[in-house]
Order: structure tokens, then C-alpha cells, then sequence
């Protein structure tokens, strides 16, 4: 669908939108069953069958400027008509919502979701939505964003995404690629009992507290990370690498209770506090007895936190 397609349908509702999408599921699995589906190839090599689904079942909201009535939108926007006023070197069509919430719940997004660039003024919640590949590529969340128990099975790009009030992911599900890379949360950002396949917050930065309590990670990367709130990673469980390499943490670290499968990297990090680290639990057979010496790279310049000292 294209932009216009897009927001007519939303419109209609959760309903109305989701039974578009089963049908769009429907139809997917007839071409698999045909043989024709080949959308997991480059689009180059897409036969006509799966070119046609992909374009129809594709999602375009990008550059839209979501506010509801509450947050300042008017009956004109509700008309649909464009408001540049706060982006006066490009017109924004904005999208005004009746109500306090811009809803997405329990959404099904049978293909391409593209938010890119999108802002939301109110309460957005995406609550138990779903979605093959979502791009929240730098969104604008002025309000509260809500993805509890959202399910990504495919890339979900939120890189340089700016939350401005809450963020919450627990419970929430990424199957395949989690992409915060640069992104600001500037209130609490909740990742409770988080699963991630391969998470990446290379950059983010975290300026109110980030729960991370009960996360499931296969793979972690918070290189450079700044943690200006408290940091909480108690029972986390990390499966294969976890680079912290670099990140500055300006309240307390909390690793409580976590596992990792892997010696984590913490090379060159910066607590301002000492981190809490009771009942970590490490890889069973230290590097400096025996295992690998080019680990101990992994633990040094780490102000405040000599990992050495307290895991031996």
C-alpha cells in the first residue's frame, strides 16, 4: 500500500487493518505453496507474483506526523491537511487522532512496515502488534512509546530514534535483529524480560533509568553506550558475546544475578560508581587459569571496577 493507502486503512481500525493483513497472509502462503514466493531473495531476482504481494503488502507511514487532539492537533488536521510549521524547510502531512493515543495495538504488519522518520505527539502504543520487518529509523516519540509484548520476526530498525518521555519493550520479542544504534531515551526505557537475538545499542544513550532485568541476549552490543540513570541488569542471561566495551555509566550498574555463556568485554568502560556484580556468573573456567590470555583484554582500563579482582 502506498502512504495514503496506509493511513485510510489505520483509520478503519484494528479490525478492518488486521483482516487486510490476514488476507495478505493468506495470499503469501498460496505462492509458497505455488512455488512462485521468492521474496527472501534480493528483489532483483522477486518473480512477478512476489513482486505484486510485496507492494501490497507493504506498509508506508513514514515522514507522518502523528498528534492526537490532546497534544495540540486540530479539526483541520483531522482533515488531513498539511501543517509545516514546526519543519519549514519540508512540508509534513500530519495525521491528527481523536482521543489521548495514537493506537497500533495488537497490529499485525504482514510485511515492510516503514515508519522512517515519523513523529508521534501522544501516547503511542504498539502493544502486542506484530511485525515482519518494522523501520522506526529516527522516529520522534514525544509521548509515551508502548511495545510491550510486540513481536519482531524480522530487522527492527529504531536506529537514532528519540524517545522523549517512556519507552516500553518488556516482554517484547526480537527474533532476528534489534538496531538502537545512536538512539536517545530520555525517560525510562523498560526492556524487562526482553528476548534478543542480536541486539545492537552501539551509541544510545540512556538519560533516565534502563531496566534490563530478566533480558534474554544471544548476542549484546552496548559499545559506547552512556548510562546517565541507574542500569539494571539483574538476571539477565547472555548466551554468546556481550560488548560493553567503552560505555560510561553515571548511576549504578546493576549485574545482580546475570549469566553470561562468554567473558564479557568491559575494556576501557567508565563507572562512576562501583557496579554491583553479586552472584554474577562467568564462564566456568577463567582465562587466567588456563583459557585464554587475550581476554584479560576484555577487563582492563575499567575505572572503578577491577573484574579480575572480584571474579577470582
Amino acid at each position: 500500500m502506498n502512504q495514503d493507502e496506509s493511513v485510510a486503512l489505520w483509520r478503519q481500525g484494528k479490525d478492518a487493518w488486521n483482516a487486510w493483513a490476514e488476507d495478505m497472509l493468506r495470499q503469501k502462503a498460496e505462492l509458497e505453496k505455488s512455488g512462485t514466493w521468492n521474496g527472501y531473495n534480493r528483489p532483483a531476482e522477486w518473480s512477478d507474483e512476489t513482486r505484486k504481494w510485496s507492494e501490497a503488502a507493504r506498509t508506508d507511514l513514514s515522514g507522518l506526523r502523528f498528534m492526537t487532539l490532546a497534544s495540540g492537533g486540530t479539526a483541520e488536521k483531522q482533515a488531513g491537511q498539511e501543517d509545516s510549521s514546526q519543519r519549514p524547510e519540508a512540508s509534513i502531512k500530519t495525521v491528527a487522532v481523536g482521543g489521548h493515543k495514537i493506537d497500533f495495538y495488537e497490529f499485525v504488519f504482514p510485511w515492510h512496515a516503514n515508519f522512517k522518520g515519523a513523529e508521534f505527539h501522544g501516547e503511542a502504543t504498539f502493544r502486542d502488534a506484530r511485525f515482519h520487518e518494522a523501520r522506526f529509523g529516527g522516529v520522534q516519540f514525544h509521548g509515551e512509546a508502548n511495545f510491550e509484548g510486540a513481536q519482531f520476526h524480522g530487522y527492527a530498525g529504531f536506529g537514532d530514534a528519540q524517545f522523549h518521555s517512556e519507552a516500553y519493550f518488556g516482554g517484547a520479542e526480537f527474533r532476528v535483529d534489534a538496531d538502537f544504534l545512536g538512539a536517545k531515551f530520555h525517560g525510562k526505557a523498560k526492556f524487562e524480560e526482553v528476548g534478543f537475538k542480536s541486539a545492537v545499542f552501539w551509541d544510545a544513550q540512556f538519560h533516565g533509568m534502563a531496566f534490563f532485568f530478566c533480558a534474554e541476549f544471544w548476542e549484546a552490543n552496548f559499545q559506547g553506550v552512556q548510562f546517565h540513570g541507574q542500569a539494571i541488569f539483574s538476571d539477565a542471561l547472555f548466551h554468546d558475546e556481550a560488548n560493553f566495551t567503552a560505555i560510561k555509566a553515571g548511576g549504578g550498574f546493576d549485574l545482580t544475578d546475570a549469566q553470561f555463556s562468554m567473558l564479557p568485554g568491559f575494556n576501557q568502560a567508565d563507572f562512576k560508581q562501583p557496579p554491583d556484580l553479586d552472584n554474577v556468573s562467568f564462564p566456568p573456567r577463567p582465562f587466567w587459569r588456563g583459557g585464554d590470555k587475550r581476554l584479560i583484554a576484555k577487563c582492563s582500563r575499567s575505572a572503578d571496577m577491577n573484574v579480575l579482582a572480584v571474579i577470582s
